[in-house]
């Protein structure tokens, strides 16, 4: 099987991937053969309950995980139409995790996909599963000052 190349598309002020944001989580995605993926540690800055990621921040790794996957699939910049999480496990506070998001279905208005945050251990228990439907970025949304593609 083809090994599949590098892949690092960033908004650089997304408080999530964002590689500039001062205050972002900077989480660098990469291709896989389903989508995209991602491993980390998620810091005390995002901590809701003490020792417990945030559920606002999980659910941000879930959308961004569903969002690069979307990309990597079919190249289109896109947003957030709808979006369910589901939270079967506390993410605890520089746990060891893996965010996986792949695409199910492009429609030609709504895209669909899901994402999973799993532990890394030998299990892989699944910490929280999501799924969303996408449309595409509105125009004019996208400005070359404020978006960078690697």
């Amino acid at each position: 099987m083809p090994k599949v190349p590098p892949f690092d598309v960033r908004t650089s002020q997304c408080i999530i991937c964002g590689d500039v944001n001062p205050i972002g989580m900077r989480v660098s995605f990469i291709a896989n053969q389903q989508g995209a993926q991602a491993s980390l540690s998620v810091s005390e800055e995002w901590q809701g309950y003490e020792a417990i990621v945030h559920g606002g921040i999980v659910a941000g790794m879930l959308d961004d995980a569903m969002w690069h996957a979307i990309y990597q699939r079919t190249q289109r910049w896109t947003v957030t139409a709808e979006i369910r999480i589901r939270y079967k496990r506390p993410v605890e506070i520089e746990q060891p995790i893996w965010v996986f998001g792949w695409v199910d279905r492009v429609d030609q208005r709504l895209i669909r996909a899901q994402a999973e945050i799993r532990h890394v251990n030998a299990e892989g228990q699944i910490l929280a599963a999501g799924e969303g439907r996408f449309m595409p970025a509105p125009e004019g949304i996208l400005r070359e000052t404020r978006h960078d593609v690697g």
